[in-house]
């Protein structure tokens, strides 16, 4: 989801706050980390990258109509990448 959005221009929004008490709470914490493992490994496909000609490369298929909208639209990486409806095309490829 990550590479995804940063394809085409975004930022993604972890939404991880700390609790009363000031302490992020454990899952989120281990999310974190290995987000922050990962971008060690891959982090140049991230940092200082900016919107391609193309942001992704489809399979054949159908396109998936996509609503764009500046806050909180629905995103579901599986049915545009992993599990696409029959006769949709897929993301293969993103581009940064």
């Amino acid at each position: 989801m990550l590479v995804d959005i940063v394809s085409r221009g975004g930022n993604l929004c972890l939404d991880i706050g700390p609790r009363a008490d000031g302490k992020i709470p454990a899952i989120m914490e281990e999310r974190l980390l290995q987000i922050g493992e990962w971008l060690r490994r891959n982090g140049e496909a991230i940092y200082g990258t900016r919107t391609w000609i193309r942001p992704c490369q489809w399979t054949g298929g159908d396109l998936p109509y996509i609503r764009r909208s500046e806050y909180k639209a629905p995103y579901d990486i599986f049915k545009e990448t992993i599990r696409p409806p029959v006769g949709q095309a897929a993301k293969e490829t993103v581009f940064t």
